[in-house]
């Protein structure tokens, strides 16, 4: 069973997710995950070539790069960080409120998936 998302639509178009959060989200991940990192970076890659919008993903074409299970795999190693950086917090000079918003970003595109998607067999 794979998780497929539907096309894009017009009123999709609100739905952008930031470039600035996937640049973020690389050098975070980039130490401890760096197979994600490296996902993270071709995405963007790939969106450098193919811009529609300078700043901003919509969710319908990252998703064609970084798919729900990437996706998911992302929200938990975010989700890794910030138990460390709770743990040890004089460890971790960067905000807490910080990587608090790139964590919701991610579960906001995932969100979307789920709203989005058809369940294939």
């Amino acid at each position: 069973m794979s998780l497929v998302v539907d096309s894009y639509r017009d009123d999709d178009a609100q739905w952008m997710f930031p470039r600035q959060t996937l640049r973020l989200t690389e050098q975070l991940l980039r130490a401890s995950y760096p197979a994600l990192a490296r996902r993270i970076h071709h995405a963007l890659t790939l969106g450098s070539m193919h811009r529609t919008q300078p700043h901003a993903f919509n969710y319908a074409s990252l998703t064609y790069t970084l798919d729900a299970l990437i996706i998911t795999q992302i929200i938990a190693a975010l989700t890794e960080i910030g138990r460390r950086w709770v743990a040890h917090p004089e460890d971790h000079p960067a905000s807490f409120q910080s990587l608090k918003g790139l964590l919701h970003q991610w579960i906001d595109l995932g969100d979307w998936i789920v709203c989005h998607s058809d369940l294939k067999t």
